[in-house]
């Protein structure tokens, strides 16, 4: 003879299995069912809130700045004496996990004596790679005049003339001595703060 189960407990248990499901939907959340290999504290680490997103540099010293914090001083931001101080920090960072992106900024003066600041790839590559322009690869006719600026810097300490006067400069072979030099000083034919007219060839 088969068993049988009443049927007013084998209801109980089937709404009771029931409301347990309704009680376990709405209860958890799905973050308890996260991919379990996710590092979540690395996660934390690397959120935009705790990353420094600015580095500056003026002069010697290197500012790790994080915008999205208050301004501390010694803490936000981060100051360097040098640049192997900020890559032994950086080292560091990437040692425990935090690899955040930075915009590296440069400060520098214009021609005008402004201080400007110009974004660079990177601290260690300022130029970001650019390949040194040389006089020969100028465009027009401003190779020519670089050409010729070279060509004066090449004899810039050259004082000698075609006519065979005696110069004031002592590095030159014809210098005329220390009381030639000193009777043109006293005389004041020399020393005058005049444009040079070897750079006029610049300009023609």
């Amino acid at each position: 003879m088969a068993f049988k189960i009443p049927e007013t407990p084998k209801k109980i248990a089937i709404i009771s299995l029931f409301v347990l499901g309704l009680i376990f939907i709405s209860t958890y959340t799905h973050e308890e069912f996260l991919e379990t290999f996710v590092n979540e504290q690395k996660d934390e680490i690397n959120s935009d809130k705790n990353c420094n997103d600015v580095l500056i540099q003026k002069g010697s010293k290197i500012y790790l700045f994080n915008s999205k914090l208050t301004y501390v001083p010694g803490v936000n931001p981060v100051i360097f004496n040098n640049l192997d101080e900020y890559t032994d920090f950086i080292d560091w960072e990437r040692a425990n996990g935090r690899n955040c992106p930075v915009l590296f900024l440069q400060q520098s003066f214009d021609a005008q004596n402004n201080s400007v600041y110009s974004s660079r790839p990177s601290p260690h590559d300022p130029q970001g790679g650019n390949e040194n322009i040389s006089a020969d690869n100028l465009p027009g006719n401003l190779t020519k005049k670089m050409q010729k600026f070279e060509k004066v810097f090449e004899n810039i300490n050259d004082s000698k003339t075609s006519d065979g006067k005696l110069s004031t400069d002592p590095m030159d072979s014809n210098w005329g001595g220390a009381k030639f030099t000193q009777k043109l000083v006293k005389d004041q034919l020399v020393g005058k703060k005049e444009r040079d007219s070897r750079f006029d060839t610049i300009y023609q």
